[in-house]
């Protein structure tokens, strides 16, 4: 490792240098863990002939695009096939990650590595592989580098305690810093750009620049003030609890104490619709805590919550539903979560009820390089955010107003974790968060029907993710019509 490049600070020396047998560095953004890892594993290979040595990460996309990645740009090295590094002294460095955990099982280390330990969920890895540290000739240590996360287990291991030998005596140590323990090194753009988020993300900025070990709050997607103001206002909103009923084309309300459907505002026959959907799979046990399938009906103008449908079924029974609650809504335009079960609903609101409205999407055919429909609405790790922040920007601008409790209360309870991802709070469902972030969705998207034409005529009433101003032409909808669903 050519380590003339390389201009170590105080806290970096001393950990890489550490001689006891379990060190742990946990440092803030830009402090060079990563490098120190590197270091200190090349210099204990280097050090001991015919040594084994482990750099464990959890994820294998993490350890392909990154940890090996910034081994190779450090050392100068080359990763063979087998993601293994051998040395000139018979020394080698593996590369492994969760999956593999129970193969490194079998072998005799003479040290290990973790990078970002803070990713696994508890100290079971950390303390598989210090049983593996028995190799004749080595100084067996084992070593960690890693962001604060709140009282997680590296803080009950390392912060709290020590961890000792059978005579009471510490055999590990604890190495932190700043990020502004390591400023000479640092651009002064990036330090610049610290104070805004100093401003506008305090808790990130205790974590990840201050090293701050306080429990991480999880961040509130909602604007907490709007729903609060909801909750006191349709305090006493009471919908209709009814079944939809169809006499000859024609949907009306049955009032009834075991119906589906929470009415909040009957239909008006001059105004636009949106539905959002979320699919559940079906499991009805009410003592079980399984997801519901749900539905969120906004007048498209006010995007006023309207209605609304939150129970435990199969999908072919939500499906049937959903078509009820669409017709009775001027056949709103209908956008159901196509994951997993979703795919079952759109089958069956298409084949069987010949829904003529739902959502789709035109997407290139990599093969035939022609342009063909995908029904529903799909919710993936790109989507996801897009579907969420849009709602959550409507809710705060009062652009969308939620009215049943239920459904303010969930929102309330839905939150961005620190890993970035969204999601219920431990405890509480998400799945009406979704339904209504969908019918926002279908809000934006401006997608056109005239509630005035006869709905007989499907030419007319097809919905899609381009805004019009006209209707679609007749030949498109011909083609839709002569889809084969079977």
């Amino acid at each position: 490792m050519d380590r003339q490049k390389v201009i170590l600070r105080p806290y970096q020396t001393r950990f890489i240098s550490s001689p006891v047998k379990f060190s742990a560095m946990v440092s803030a953004w830009g402090t060079g863990k990563s490098m120190c890892l590197i270091h200190k594993g090349m210099f204990l290979s280097e050090h001991f002939d015919n040594n084994l040595g482990v750099i464990f990460r959890k994820e294998w996309t993490d350890l392909r695009d990154s940890t090996m990645m910034d081994f190779e740009q450090y050392t100068g090295l080359k990763i063979d096939s087998q993601r293994n590094i051998k040395l000139p002294n018979e020394s080698v460095i593996m590369f492994r990650h969760l999956e593999e955990l129970n193969n490194i099982q079998n072998m005799n280390l003479g040290w290990f590595g973790i990078e970002q330990a803070e990713e696994l969920e508890g100290d079971n890895e950390y303390y598989t592989l210090w049983g593996r540290l028995r190799r004749e000739n080595s100084s067996l240590q084992g070593f960690i580098v890693a962001n604060t996360k709140g009282g997680n287990w590296i803080k009950r291991v390392f912060k709290d305690n020590s961890i000792k030998d059978s005579h009471g005596d510490p055999i590990s140590e604890l190495i932190e810093a700043t990020t502004f323990d390591n400023a000479v090194n640092l651009r002064k753009e990036y330090l610049d750009s610290l104070e805004v988020l100093r401003v506008q993300k305090p808790e990130k900025y205790n974590r990840f620049v201050l090293n701050s070990w306080e429990d991480i709050l999880e961040e509130q997607v909602f604007d907490i003030n709007k729903l609060n103001e909801w909750l006191i206002k349709f305090k006493d909103l009471k919908p209709i609890q009814c079944n939809i009923m169809c006499d000859e084309g024609v949907y009306s309300l049955l009032e009834c104490t075991t119906g589906i459907f929470r009415i909040f505002e009957r239909v008006d026959k001059g105004k636009m619709y949106r539905i959002g959907a979320d699919v559940a799979e079906g499991i009805m046990e009410e003592d079980l805590d399984r997801d519901y399938s749900t539905a969120c009906v906004l007048e498209a103008k006010t995007q006023k919550q309207v209605a609304k449908i939150k129970i435990r079924c199969k999908p072919d029974v939500f499906a049937d539903y959903l078509n009820l609650l669409g017709r009775y809504y001027n056949t709103a335009t209908l956008g159901v979560e196509a994951n997993n079960h979703g795919h079952a609903v759109l089958a069956i609101l298409q084949r069987e009820h010949k829904y003529p409205n739902i959502y789709y999407k035109e997407v290139l055919d990599e093969k035939t390089k022609k342009k063909t429909q995908k029904f529903g609405w799909v919710t993936n790790s790109s989507t996801k955010p897009l579907l969420i922040n849009i709602h959550a920007e409507y809710i705060h601008s009062g652009k969308t107003e939620l009215v049943d409790i239920e459904t303010i209360k969930e929102h309330k309870e839905f939150i961005q974790d620190e890993d970035g991802q969204y999601r219920g709070r431990a405890g509480f469902h998400d799945d009406e968060v979704i339904g209504c972030s969908i019918a926002s969705m279908m809000c934006k998207l401006n997608l056109y029907y005239d509630p005035t034409t006869d709905w007989t005529s499907p030419q007319y009433q097809m919905g899609g993710d381009r805004a019009y101003n006209k209707k679609y032409r007749e030949s498109q909808m011909d083609i839709y019509m002569r889809r084969k669903l079977h």
